[in-house]
C-alpha cells in the first residue's frame, strides 16, 4: 500500500474518472501498478475501509465498483485518499501478524 500511496505523489499524481491519465493514476490504477500479486488483497482492504469510513461513496456493490465510486465521487479529496489508503495499509498489517 505504501507502494501505492508513493506512485500517488501526495495526490499530485492522483486522477479521478480515469485509470490513468498520463503520469496520473486513480487508486485503482495505482494499486494495480505496484502492488501485483497482491492487488485483489490490497483492493479489499481498501474497499472495507471505504465501506467504513465514507459508505455514501461506496457504490452498491463490487470491489471495483466502490473503491472506484469512492475515487471519482465529487466530495472526495486526496485527504480522504490518504486516510483510507494508510487505514487499509494497516489492517493488512494486521492481518498479517494474525
Amino acid at each position: 500500500m505504501d507502494e501505492a500511496r508513493t506512485r500517488l505523489d501526495g495526490g499530485n499524481k492522483w486522477c479521478k474518472q480515469r485509470l490513468y491519465d498520463g503520469d496520473k493514476a486513480c487508486v485503482i490504477g495505482a494499486i494495480s501498478v505496484t502492488n501485483r500479486g497482491r492487488m485483489f488483497r490490497a483492493l479489499r482492504a481498501v474497499d472495507a475501509v471505504v465501506r467504513e469510513q465514507y459508505p455514501d461513496r461506496a457504490g452498491i456493490s463490487g470491489l471495483l465498483t466502490g473503491v472506484g465510486d469512492f475515487n471519482d465521487h465529487p466530495d472526495t479529496t486526496w485527504a480522504d485518499v490518504d486516510l483510507v489508503l494508510d487505514k487499509a495499509a494497516r489492517r493488512l498489517d494486521e492481518q498479517v501478524e494474525l
